[in-house]
């Protein structure tokens, strides 16, 4: 009897490395079908590139995805030092419209984690609604500063925020999208349920 018991143990014990290889190999495809999955929810179809991120950390030399609720990048320098966060509004506030079509905007966010500055990455609005925009650094420069809980609970009316002159639907979009990201992010993380 001791002996079929002992048998039974070493073929146990031979089998054990190649059960511990198929179990790490469903481990990493499982972290790789995640990490896909976060980078496209970030990324979407237009992944924010190190070259955009420059014009408010010209030291960043990696974006690194944000698991949390949040979904955005963390700015890191050349040695792995956090510079900041960037995010999109797209593909989440995708359903908010200006005068034709939806506007994807960048906002960075200092390592202090106040808003540095934010750009139009792209517009399905008309060039010229757009370009007014892009012009109206007062527009531009109303969330500087704030926190992110101060952008999700903004209220544009109560803060005077107007549209550009001459592109208001293009502008106030952009407003509302960016209060409706940082809003919807903070539900989730809130609420325990991602979006």
């Amino acid at each position: 009897m001791p002996e079929l018991n002992r048998g039974r143990i070493k073929a146990l014990l031979r089998q054990l490395p190649l059960q511990l290889y198929r179990l790490a190999v469903l481990v990493l495809i499982v972290v790789m079908i995640r990490e896909h999955h976060v980078r496209q929810r970030i990324d979407g179809d237009r992944p924010i590139q190190r070259n955009e991120v420059r014009e408010f950390f010209p030291d960043v030399a990696e974006l690194e995805a944000d698991h949390s609720e949040r979904e955005g990048l963390h700015v890191l320098d050349v040695e792995g030092n956090r510079l900041g966060y960037v995010l999109r509004t797209s593909p989440i506030s995708n359903d908010i419209i200006g005068y034709s079509g939806p506007t994807d905007t960048m906002i960075a966010l200092n390592a202090a984690g106040k808003v540095k500055g934010i750009k139009i990455r792209h517009s399905a609005d008309t060039r010229e609604h757009v370009a007014d925009v892009k012009r109206d650094d007062y527009f531009l420069g109303r969330w500087d500063g704030k926190t992110w809980d101060e952008v999700a609970y903004m209220d544009l009316e109560a803060e005077y925020v107007e549209g550009t002159s001459g592109a208001t639907l293009t502008s106030m979009c952009i407003a509302e999208s960016i209060v409706h990201r940082f809003r919807q992010s903070t539900v989730a993380k809130n609420t325990g349920r991602g979006m």
